[in-house]
């Protein structure tokens, strides 16, 4: 788990053909990103995908995702999806009728947990330093202007 420009990321690597990767990104201001990259997959960047994902704890079907990058897509999420991820077993991801993954979930709890933990601490720095700027909002910019 790392932050990284006011988001928290979460990675997860396993093992199978092409090495599946899980990022799950999370960011106060914009959600949460779930990305999937495997280097056996002929997505590109730009191809536009409707993918099903299926956690044993709920799903979501024809969620849009966006090719970032060769063998890598992006999908958009608010944090309600952060429960599933917490409390399932797995995740399984299709296109259609055509699985593109199967991956197991044992242990997310904790690391979204600690995500989370991350994302509380952008949001009250974010806080702190709104705080400190207002102290100066009552000064003009150039007190010497005309």
């Amino acid at each position: 788990m790392y932050d990284t420009d006011g988001s928290c990321i979460v990675e997860i690597s396993f093992e199978g053909k092409g090495g599946s990767q899980l990022r799950l990104v999370l960011n106060p201001e914009r959600g949460v990103y779930v990305i999937l990259s495997n280097s056996y997959w002929s997505v590109a960047k730009g191809d536009d995908l409707r993918l099903s994902y299926h956690f044993s704890s709920g799903s979501y079907v024809d969620v849009k995702a966006k090719g970032i990058d060769a063998g890598e897509f992006v999908s958009l999420f608010d944090e309600t999806v952060l429960s599933d991820f917490s409390k399932s077993a797995y995740l399984h991801v299709d296109r259609d009728d055509v699985p593109v993954d199967k991956l197991s979930l044992r242990g997310s709890a904790a690391a979204v947990s600690e995500a989370k933990r991350c994302v509380g601490s952008i949001r009250t720095e974010s806080q702190n330093l709104l705080r400190e700027k207002k102290k100066f909002d009552h000064l003009p910019d150039d007190p010497f202007g005309k």
